[in-house]
Formats: structure tokens, sequence, C-alpha cells
């Protein structure tokens, strides 16, 4: 019985990811579905049956809607990331990490002190 339950669970789970990302799909069916209705009650074009509209009017004002409603979902989405990324750096007043300090090197002169010590450290080894 229980492996009957999460079979169920998962094939919802799925129709539901499938649903919800089609949903212009889904405007499609349910216009389909409800043409007649649509065309007699909400059609801007009903009192002029020469241009053949059938509802389409109907269709492209409800999918306008949805995309719509896609577009501010997806903004709000965006800022909710972008505001949790922005509460998981440190707090430094930076958005990007300062650089590394890298330690000063003085440049090699010809003929400087440090020649004479480098030369008397690397010297190869002498056969016996």
């Amino acid at each position: 019985m229980a492996r009957k339950l999460y079979h169920i669970a998962r094939l919802v789970l799925v129709l539901s990811v499938l649903l919800s990302t089609q949903s212009l799909i889904m405007v499609q069916i349910a216009f389909k579905v409800r043409q007649d209705y649509i065309i007699e009650r909400l059609c801007v074009n009903r009192d002029r049956p020469e241009m053949n509209c059938d509802g389409f009017c109907q269709l492209t004002k409800m999918m306008q809607e949805k995309h719509d409603q896609e577009q501010q979902d997806r903004a709000a989405v965006l800022e909710l990331l972008i505001s949790s990324v922005h509460a998981m750096l440190p707090v430094t007043g930076f958005l990007v990490a300062p650089p590394i300090k890298r330690p000063d090197y003085a440049p090699f002169i010809a003929g400087s002190p440090a020649q004479g010590v480098l030369a008397d450290v690397f010297v190869p080894p002498r056969s016996v």
C-alpha cells in the first residue's frame, strides 16, 4: 500500500512540475474547452460577426495576462535571489573582497651586496 502511494505521489509531483512550466498551453486548453462561452459572453467583437474573431481576441488577452504575471514572478524571484546573495556576503563595506597585499621586493641590481651572498649559497657540489 505504501509503495502504491509513493508512485501516486511521484506521478502527481511530476505532473505538477510539467503543468507549472507549460502555463501558456494550459491557457490554450482552457480556451478550447470554454470557447463557446467565451464567444457568447466575453468576446469584444461578438457584435461584429464579420470579423470571424471566434474569441481569439480573448485568448490573446488571457495569454498576455499570463505572460505578464510570469514576468512579475521572475522579477520577484530574481530580486529574492539577489537579496539573499547580499545577505550571505561578509559585512566589509565592499561587494568584492579587497585585493591581497603582496610584499614588495627590491629590484635586482648588478653589483649589489646580495649578489655576493647568492653566489656563496648556490655553489655546485665539488667532486672529491
